[in-house]
């Protein structure tokens, strides 16, 4: 099967795309279910939403802070469950901050945004914002019957949302879509072979000797210019390649031919 390098956004989907190799394509955009937000502190939160499997948030910057960690728990759980995100999920604008949480189950969450400082947390700076409404996505047809060979088109994700235990999550922006780098399994015997670059990876997973679950999250703007190693027709190869994940981090990554 091939992949058509997208001519819109891919963060504008509203539903997961299921492809018949168990390759799932996921946006990750924001609709409804705003969560409360309590300010304890100088952190200013803008806005923050709920959606499929997926939060966003986004704050005014502090001047005194280098970075920003960002924390996330089911309301129903104790404090010591809160989890931080991935530091790439955190991303800059020209007057705010933006926090994307994925791989999220059902249910209200909580969530904290603490500045750093001196290289320190300054917790007595967090802005903390409660009861956020997360819902699932939708998971039906053949792709996700315990009759077909896969049982599941969840890609690097369980049914639930959450990403599974042994997935490996890559980030790919304009700037190291040829450089990311991956172990892949590339023969019956388990040997790993170190591959550079997004259309390397992918190259290397169609004998599906590596059955790994792989999550590929895109931030920004990528241009089909910008990636090396297409086929003639602008093409991605992703034949016989099973539990991948593509998908859009916020609201704007779009991927161009």
């Amino acid at each position: 099967m091939k992949m058509k390098i997208l001519s819109k956004a891919i963060a504008s989907m509203t539903i997961a795309s299921i492809i018949s190799t168990n390759v799932a394509i996921i946006a990750s955009a924001i609709e409804n279910n705003t969560g409360h937000i309590t300010q304890l502190s100088k952190v200013s939160i803008l806005e923050s939403k709920g959606w499929l499997e997926s939060i966003s948030v986004e704050w005014k910057p502090i001047k005194e802070a280098k970075g920003y960690n960002v924390y996330y728990k089911l309301a129903s759980e104790s404090y010591y469950k809160y989890k931080k995100i991935d530091d790439e999920l955190i991303r800059q604008y020209s007057s705010y901050f933006r926090a994307d949480i994925l791989g999220l189950s059902e249910g209200e969450y909580i969530i904290k945004v603490i500045p750093t400082i001196d290289n320190k947390e300054e917790v007595s700076l967090q802005g903390i914002i409660t009861d956020i409404e997360v819902k699932n996505h939708t998971r039906e047809g053949f792709g996700f019957s315990k009759e077909s060979p896969m049982k599941t088109s969840s890609g690097g994700y369980n049914d639930n949302g959450t990403v599974k235990n042994d997935s490996k999550i890559i980030y790919i922006t304009s700037e190291n879509v040829n450089t990311v780098t991956l172990d892949v399994i590339t023969n019956s015997k388990g040997s790993k072979t170190k591959c550079t670059g997004i259309v390397d990876i992918l190259s290397k997973r169609p004998k599906g000797y590596d059955k790994t679950p792989l999550i590929i999250r895109m931030i920004g703007e990528i241009k089909g210019s910008d990636i090396i190693g297409l086929n003639s027709s602008g093409y991605l190869q992703l034949k016989g390649i099973y539990n991948v994940t593509f998908e859009g981090v916020g609201e704007d990554t779009t991927v161009y031919k």
